[in-house]
């Protein structure tokens, strides 16, 4: 098993460009338990998320887990609507 066998739990959606998750809600990697969308952030954008801040998601997606559709924002910033599209 390669070292990043364990997040590659996803399908690519090509209509909607959303990573659709599949696999356990947290996953062990280098030491620790991750959220998947903490752990692909941290290592695609290269820079953590950070104490204080979140992810907000941008999609309508619950399982996207593509840094392109997330944004870091600060944990007391107001809740948006979705910004691409609805549920479908």
């Amino acid at each position: 098993m390669g070292k990043y066998d364990r997040i590659k739990r996803y399908t690519k959606d090509p209509e909607s460009g959303c990573w659709v998750w599949y696999g356990a809600e947290k996953v062990w990697y280098e030491g620790r338990m991750w959220y998947p969308t903490t752990l692909l952030w941290t290592l695609i954008k290269k820079e953590p998320v950070g104490p204080g801040m979140i992810l907000r998601q941008l999609c309508a997606t619950p399982s996207c887990v593509n840094p392109d559709h997330r944004e870091r924002v600060p944990k007391d910033s107001p809740i948006q609507p979705y910004r691409w599209g609805s549920r479908r």
